[in-house]
């Protein structure tokens, strides 16, 4: 008796772990073949309008080698650390998706998204960066790809202008800017910093400026007469004014 009931214990406890296991089954596999379909199962199929048509664009792009190899292998690595981290299928994944359709759209490069996607491994290889933090830097960086914006938070918006994007990595993701006019519209108001050149971080939300001009025209002078030249200056782009 004591040895059936061993026995049926030992085959539950199997039962049991099979079940767990099938329970914390990775979303992806790593295997370029099968990533559409496991995207398709992961995605769901009950996703809105908009989403869907980002998950269809983004197959299309990935089904006629709309990424290189290696920025496939990175997308495949990026998108299993993301559902490792309980990223959520709508809207978070679905905002990584629309980053990578901008990238394919409006910065035809595959350097650009290659220094990108390493950016994006390390914050999320970081534990100290929270999973808002990891979609912030999803969705800064399609608003600037797109809309050339820093920030549209509906009160603040930074705003660029004549940039010529350079995306760089070295100790940490950054994206170079270079004499370029930045323009901050709030309360129907606005402020603009001209020849400006600096560093933006979008993980931190903030611009580092090594020089700009600023000027009074609002207030009736001609910018070639009246301004100001400005150096080591820093911008938390959630806000109106820089320092």
């Amino acid at each position: 008796m004591n040895r059936r009931f061993i026995i049926l214990n030992f085959i539950l406890l199997l039962l049991s772990a099979g079940r767990v296991y099938s329970q914390t089954k990775p979303a992806f596999s790593g295997d370029p073949s099968k990533f559409r379909d496991e995207l398709l199962i992961f995605m769901g199929p009950d996703i809105s309008g908009e989403h869907t048509t980002v998950l269809n664009t983004f197959i299309s792009k990935w089904d006629s080698a709309g990424f290189n190899k290696e920025n496939m292998t990175m997308i495949l690595d990026l998108s299993s650390t993301l559902t490792g981290r309980n990223m959520r299928a709508i809207p978070q994944f679905s905002q990584f998706l629309k980053t990578l359709n901008d990238f394919c759209e409006y910065k035809r490069n595959d350097a650009f998204l290659s220094y990108w996607l390493t950016g994006l491994s390390e914050l999320l290889f970081n534990p100290r960066y929270r999973n808002e933090t990891v979609v912030r830097y999803i969705e800064s960086t399609s608003l600037l790809i797109k809309e050339n914006l820093l920030i549209n938070t509906g009160s603040v918006k930074w705003k660029v202008k004549n940039a010529d994007l350079k995306f760089t990595h070295d100790t940490t993701f950054h994206i170079v800017l270079d004499n370029i006019t930045l323009t901050c519209y709030s309360q129907r108001d606005s402020t603009e910093i001209y020849n400006a050149s600096g560093i933006y971080y979008p993980d931190l939300q903030e611009f580092r400026g090594t020089r700009g001009i600023v000027s009074w025209e609002k207030a009736g002078y001609d910018r070639a007469d009246v301004y100001a030249e400005i150096s080591d200056y820093k911008i938390d782009i959630t806000r109106n004014t820089f320092s």
